[in-house]
C-alpha cells in the first residue's frame, strides 16, 4: 500500500512534467524542416505535412509523414513527427517505436529522446526515463526542460543533491521554470 507521501510525490511529479511539457518550446513539439540548399521530393512533402501538422490536422499530417517515408524511409523528421501524433493521441507503445526509429538515424536526435523521456516518466518507468533524460541533454545542454524533469525525477528517487543542481540548471536556462520549481519545494526557489 503506497504512503501519502508517495501519493504526493506521484502527483507532484504529473504536475511538474504537465508543466515543463506545457511550457516547452514548440519547436520540439513539430519538428521544422531541416535546412536544404536543395529541393528533394521528401522535402515538399515533407513541408506539407509540417504545415498539416502545425494546423491541427493529425490525419493529413500524418499521411504526409508517411508519404516521406516511402520517398526516404529514414527521414528522422517524419519518423519523430508520426511519434509525436501517436503521442498525442495517447497511442505511447506507437510513439515510442517511432521515436526509436528516429534514434536508429540519429541516436543524438534530441526532441526524440526527451519525449521517450516523458513516455516512461508517465508510464513509471523512473528509470528509464532518467536515461533518456540524460541522453537528451548530452545532445542539447541547453534543454531547460530536459534538466527540470531529470532534476525532478532524481529528487523523487533520493538523490536530492542532483535532483536541485538539475533544477537550477533548468532555471537557469529558462526562468519561467522557476514556479514550478517553487511548486516542488525545491530550495531557493519562492
Amino acid at each position: 500500500m503506497q504512503t501519502i507521501g508517495s501519493i504526493v510525490v506521484i502527483v507532484a511529479l504529473a504536475i511538474a512534467l504537465i508543466v515543463a511539457f506545457v511550457t516547452r518550446d514548440t519547436s520540439k513539439n513539430s519538428v521544422k524542416s531541416p535546412p536544404s540548399t536543395t529541393t528533394t521530393p521528401a522535402t515538399g512533402l515533407l513541408t506539407k505535412a509540417l504545415q498539416d501538422m502545425n494546423n491541427a490536422n493529425y490525419g493529413l499530417a500524418r499521411s504526409g509523414f508517411e508519404s516521406v517515408l516511402k520517398v526516404n524511409s529514414h527521414n528522422k523528421y517524419a519518423l519523430y513527427n508520426i511519434g509525436y501524433i501517436d503521442q498525442l493521441q495517447n497511442r505511447t507503445a506507437d510513439a515510442e517505436t517511432e521515436y526509436q526509429l528516429a534514434l536508429n538515424t540519429d541516436p543524438r536526435y534530441e526532441p526524440a529522446l526527451y519525449n521517450l523521456g516523458v513516455l516512461h516518466a508517465a508510464s513509471s518507468d523512473t528509470t528509464g526515463a532518467i536515461a533518456f533524460y540524460q541522453r537528451a541533454i548530452s545532445s542539447n545542454r541547453q534543454d531547460a526542460n530536459a534538466h527540470f524533469n531529470l532534476g525532478l525525477l532524481l529528487r523523487q528517487t533520493g538523490k536530492t543533491t542532483d535532483g536541485n543542481t538539475q533544477v537550477q540548471i533548468a532555471v537557469a536556462l529558462n526562468p519561467a521554470l522557476s514556479r514550478a520549481a517553487a511548486a516542488q519545494g525545491v530550495p531557493g526557489f519562492k
